[in-house]
């Protein structure tokens, strides 16, 4: 009977170390932050960007074991730990380049410091309905890669923003500097026997925003071309309509000229899947372009017709289609550009 009774002791003794081995599991937290030093090459038609940054990671083992994993892990090249999202580096396998690293261990507070210099381009997909009065968003975000957030979760450290990085900056605007954590959710296992249904990864994210700071003189830099051709389709006006060769001839001019100008502008906004500023300003041009032709056509008409006022009537058309012209194309551009800057 005694020996029925220390088993069941030693059974219910068992259940409850393993219970309170199970109750002790404790979360991975690893505290990351940012510090920007550099952010250039900006590239709409291969929606990328480039930036330099500092990174540091504080982690906290609890046990020489979990030092000892993390130096086997490779913790210094960032793998398997973390996944930076959109980084673009064929060389590194999708990582960024580590150009430097250093690392400290704390074994009294069982904290390591690791920080590294990071240098890489991103993936953006730019927003340039507005261009050039278009406001950017930028997302640099790291990822847990090997462990879901019920077993390792980032966290955001201090927040620390070179002031250099705007002052040396002559074309951008910096503003809104944020950094934020996150869970993400995928609906996979990604193979994972041990799982049913979706998992979770924690993410952190280093956000702010930017805008130009020359951003009307970008403007009038692309807008002079369209403006142009569309005067030089406007002096049909000042010509009499039987020089059949200048009047017609500057229409096809200021349509090539506002052509000419397109290509150049989606040279510089290369965008197929949006409809900018410029492309509406363009549209417009054409519009009146084509306008312009159909009132030349009818003044035409009326000058070499056999009615006896057919010449006055040509000249009384020139007079408004020259007035309606220009004032109702100025007002249209003007209140697009207005409606875009102020959206």
């Amino acid at each position: 009977m005694r020996k029925v009774v220390f088993l069941l002791l030693i059974f219910i003794l068992n259940g409850k170390i393993s219970s309170f081995a199970q109750s002790t599991e404790h979360i991975d937290t690893v505290k990351i932050g940012f510090f920007i030093t550099s952010f250039r090459n900006i590239n709409f038609a291969s929606n990328s960007f480039n930036a330099d940054m500092w990174l540091w990671l504080n982690y906290k083992y609890h046990n020489k074991a979990e030092l000892a994993q993390m130096e086997e892990e490779k913790f210094d090249k960032m793998e398997p730990w973390f996944e930076w999202v959109d980084a673009i580096d064929e060389n590194q396998g999708g990582q960024p380049a580590i150009t430097r690293f250093t690392q400290e261990i704390d074994s009294a507070k069982k904290v390591i410091w690791k920080t590294l210099k990071i240098s890489s381009p991103f993936n953006k997909k730019w927003d340039l309905t507005k261009y050039p009065f278009d406001k950017q968003h930028i997302n640099i975000a790291i990822e847990s890669a090997d462990y879901e957030s019920k077993k390792r979760i980032i966290m955001p450290d201090t927040l620390l923003i070179d002031p250099n990085l705007m002052n040396n900056e002559k074309e951008w605007n910096f503003s809104n500097f944020r950094i934020s954590d996150s869970t993400i959710k995928y609906a996979t296992s990604f193979g994972n026997p041990n799982i049913n249904g979706s998992t979770e990864y924690s993410r952190i994210s280093l956000n702010f925003d930017i805008t130009r700071q020359n951003k009307w003189i970008t403007f009038f830099k692309l807008f002079i071309g369209i403006l142009i051709s569309f005067l030089i389709a406007l002096s049909v006006f000042f010509v009499r309509p039987t020089d059949l060769d200048a009047r017609f001839g500057l229409c096809v001019g200021g349509l090539f000229s506002a052509v000419g100008s397109k290509y150049i502008v989606d040279g510089i906004i290369p965008v197929k899947y949006q409809n900018t500023l410029f492309d509406n300003i363009h549209n417009i041009t054409f519009f009146y372009i084509l306008l312009i032709t159909a009132i030349s056509i009818l003044s035409l008409n009326y000058y070499e017709s056999d009615e006896i006022h057919g010449v006055k009537k040509s000249k009384k058309i020139d007079k408004i289609g020259l007035i309606f012209c220009s004032t109702t194309y100025i007002t249209t551009v003007l209140l697009v550009i207005y409606f875009t800057y102020k959206s």
